[in-house]
């Protein structure tokens, strides 16, 4: 969705999008309201930074991979409810704890859970 959005916008606005000269300050707030929405919704259902192929390499380098007898694995705290990085961790080969505190929600921008009751206080746990 992201990509069809940036790729939908004019070649004016690419380019130069800080740039008072090209696109005004209405267009700029529309363009940033959209962008939120969408960002929101990808913030939810995966996580507040995007893993790719290098930022993997770099964590496996450092944690070790399970079958390395040197690993020393990966805790991760405030993992999400969906424990999107950690999932993409272990399967890369490295041994994963993921922790959030947040049993029903944990992670998620606007989290609509109004109950206090005990399920706030749930810890999850996952062994990835």
């Amino acid at each position: 969705q992201q990509t069809k959005y940036l790729s939908s916008l004019p070649s004016h606005v690419k380019g130069s999008y800080f740039s008072e000269d090209h696109v005004d300050s209405e267009e700029r707030a529309q363009i940033w309201s959209e962008q939120a929405e969408l960002g929101e919704a990808l913030v939810n259902q995966y996580s507040w930074a995007t893993p790719d192929e290098r930022s993997l390499k770099i964590i496996k380098h450092f944690a070790g991979e399970a079958r390395n007898s040197k690993s020393c694995g990966l805790v991760e705290i405030g993992c999400g409810s969906n424990a999107y990085w950690s999932r993409l961790i272990a399967a890369c080969g490295v041994d994963v704890l993921a922790f959030d505190s947040q049993l029903h929600g944990g992670g998620k921008i606007n989290n609509n859970d109004d109950n206090d009751d005990n399920d706030n206080n749930d810890e999850k746990t996952s062994t990835l």
